[in-house]
């Protein structure tokens, strides 16, 4: 005899040891949205890095003059076959994002430890915290760096940035450099919130016509895709097959902290 759904939606259950795992749980599916959330951001960051690199390198602005940013957003989101993302503004802050930061390139390559790491941070935070930073440092990448490293030290959401940014932050404190964590953000943190619901992370994702059925990829580490999610529209997830395989590759202690597709369609609602 079939049961009634309704009575198990209204089961009660007031275990104590079921809430601690309850929470457990919700923890642990946290941690791996941040995961996922600054794998996505970090790669977005390479590719404007590189974006940035061609543009400045090849004086791209200064060849095709007025309108190229403009000119260059069109053409790549043709090609790309999509409507969101890419925009003039986006690419010519790519350009500043290169040209803030490229002497470290330079000197990475000299295996300068110190500066190594100051060149990996810069790919760990939100692009709009970047943007905020270019506005407001005037092309000097050691105040840039400085506030890098705040962000990721104490978590800053984007409004405590652009606050510190407002009152000289950099300069009250003497220019000094801070032992920032090496470390995901707090889970609870603006930094982590801010992440996870980037709209810029949910563009980079988009994959444009010729993919129409591909709608989001959670990625642990560089290019370790831990699961697929195929959607041919917010409503209607497809593609589980696709989903369960992956799933399964994943040790058993992690997969049941994955997200169903459906949770994955709600959540992208509220973004």
């Amino acid at each position: 005899m079939k049961q009634n759904d309704g009575n198990k939606k209204n089961l009660v259950i007031k275990d104590k040891d079921y809430a601690v795992w309850v929470k457990e749980l919700a923890g642990r599916y946290r941690g791996e949205q941040i995961k996922a959330a600054c794998s996505v951001n970090s790669a977005m960051l390479h590719f404007y890095w590189s974006l940035g690199k061609d543009i400045s390198s090849r004086r791209l602005e200064n060849k095709y003059g007025s309108g190229f940013f403009e000119r260059v957003s069109a053409d790549l989101r043709k090609e790309l076959g999509i409507q969101k993302g890419l925009s003039a503004t986006t690419i010519k802050y790519s350009k500043y994002f290169f040209e803030l930061y490229s002497a470290l390139e330079t000197t990475v390559e000299a295996n300068r430890q110190q500066v190594a790491d100051d060149f990996k941070e810069i790919f760990t935070i939100p692009w709009t915290h970047h943007m905020e930073i270019i506005n407001k440092v005037d092309r000097d990448t050691e105040k840039a760096l400085f506030y890098v490293h705040q962000i990721r030290e104490n978590n800053w959401g984007r409004g405590v940035l652009m606050h510190f940014l407002s009152t000289n932050l950099y300069e009250n404190q003497g220019k000094a450099q801070t032992n920032f964590k090496k470390t995901l953000p707090g889970p609870q943190g603006d930094l982590a919130q801010q992440m996870i619901k980037n709209s810029y992370n949910f563009e980079f994702l988009q994959m444009g016509e010729q993919y129409p059925s591909i709608g989001l990829l959670i990625c642990k580490e560089k290019d370790t895709i831990l699961s697929k999610y195929a959607l041919a529209n917010i409503s209607a997830p497809i593609g589980i097959s696709e989903y369960e395989v992956a799933r399964k590759s994943l040790p058993k202690n992690l997969q049941n902290t994955l997200p169903t597709p459906e949770e994955i369609a709600e959540g992208l609602k509220n973004v």
